[in-house]
């Protein structure tokens, strides 16, 4: 799969402004093959009584007649889920996966090009530009939580071809009309077929309808960009990644992914942090992986409350909830995480925090109410906790500080 130069981790759509959550037992009794697909009953020729599908050891059918009316399956992984990636060529930065034994392999930048090759059949129910806005909007629900680019490329050269096509479309694995498959997408990989999105065009696609008034294209375009991004299926409960069409998802404009989702993503393409230097300028353009610098904080940890450097021995203190770590360099020190009670601060943590150097104390923020801490001596100053109204103009509630 081709990916491209770096731009501003932002989805750009004109004319608009695997982990291993795989399937672990597959006894179907067919020849798996490495492809994602969809079934439905009438397409299987299988013995009921053997019948079974596993995920993440929980078995999620074990009849036919479980088989929902729609859905997604993903063939061979139990043998195959470990995705290649072609070498860096010009203009390419290198990417990683997650291999299925838990295999990290280096990633950089991930920039996708994209096309709107085909559009549904001829129908009042969606136009082309209603299309395009919806595959914009499924887009940006994964690059609004990950270091992901999509732009709208003309011509053939796009990493991800979206069709509206039926029947067989020559990438060997036919729809089979009105229901059973409704949609499959490509892992990324080397095949041409890479990152390409397919959509049954004999489906009646439609956009905030009723869940029995045909297929919503939001919804499932976002299940099936992710796969094309490598992401595998998954028996959550809550997951747009679930293997079959579970109806609706709402209002693209106030879609908020699932959390077990964004952890998926997470993993696979981390969580980032820039670095300035004392003059205020980005040391690289390029983030660096949160949990691959800084060893030692929590694999699930999904975001930093606040974070500072340390008077005196210049180490790194991370706070999320109601702990925190200390960091000799990128490393953390044993003994950690602790409690931030021991700071003498709320046990529900802190907002921001920043060390004034022209007294070296650091403040820590929370919620109206600020402290003021000595790192030197290791306790907190008495007189505090002080109302934030004393800092003029600065907003009841703070995201984060720092010297600027």
């Amino acid at each position: 799969m081709k990916f491209s130069k770096h731009f501003n981790g932002k989805v750009n759509f004109f004319p608009y402004s695997a982990d291993d959550h795989v399937f672990q037992d597959l006894d179907l009794g067919i020849l798996l093959v490495e492809r994602e697909g969809a079934v439905s009953p009438s397409s299987l020729h299988l013995n009921p009584a053997s019948f079974k599908i596993v995920i993440e050891g929980e078995v999620v059918m074990k009849s036919i007649k479980d088989l929902p009316k729609s859905m997604c399956l993903l063939f061979g992984l139990t043998y195959a889920l470990h995705l290649s990636y072609p070498k860096p060529m010009k203009n390419t930065f290198q990417f990683i996966q997650q291999s299925f034994r838990g295999i990290w392999h280096i990633v950089e930048y991930y920039v996708f090009m994209l096309l709107v090759r085909t559009f549904p059949k001829e129908s009042a129910l969606l136009g082309r530009d209603m299309v395009r806005a919806l595959m914009y909007y499924a887009l940006k629900v994964w690059s609004d939580i990950a270091p992901l680019n999509f732009h709208e490329v003309a011509g053939n050269e796009a990493d991800i071809q979206i069709d509206f096509t039926k029947a067989d479309h020559n990438d060997g694995y036919p729809f089979d009309g009105p229901g059973g498959t409704v949609a499959h997408a490509f892992f990324p990989g080397e095949r041409f077929t890479a990152g390409d999105t397919h959509f049954d065009d004999d489906e009646a696609w439609t956009f905030r309808s009723p869940d029995s008034h045909g297929m919503d294209l939001f919804a499932v375009a976002v299940h099936e960009f992710g796969h094309a991004i490598g992401l595998a299926h998954t028996s959550a409960i809550e997951s747009i990644m679930r293997p079959y069409y579970q109806g609706p998802v709402g209002d693209p404009l106030k879609y908020n992914l699932p959390y077990e989702d964004k952890i998926r993503v997470w993993q696979l393409y981390g969580k980032y942090f820039w670095r300035l230097t004392r003059e205020k300028h980005l040391v690289s353009l390029r983030p660096a992986q949160i949990h691959r610098f800084w060893r030692g904080l929590p694999t699930n940890l999904d975001s930093i409350d606040a974070v500072y450097e340390r008077p005196g021995d210049h180490k790194i203190v991370f706070f999320k909830g109601g702990k925190y770590w200390v960091f000799k360099d990128n490393n953390v020190e044993e003994g950690y995480p602790r409690l931030v009670t021991d700071f003498g601060l709320p046990a529900e943590g802190v907002d921001a925090v920043f060390v004034w150097l022209h007294n070296e104390k650091t403040y820590f923020f929370k919620d109206n109410r600020y402290w003021r801490y000595d790192d030197h001596l290791r306790r907190m100053d008495l007189g505090y906790p002080k109302d934030t109204a004393l800092w003029k103009g600065i907003p009841s509630q703070l995201d984060d500080a720092m010297r600027w």
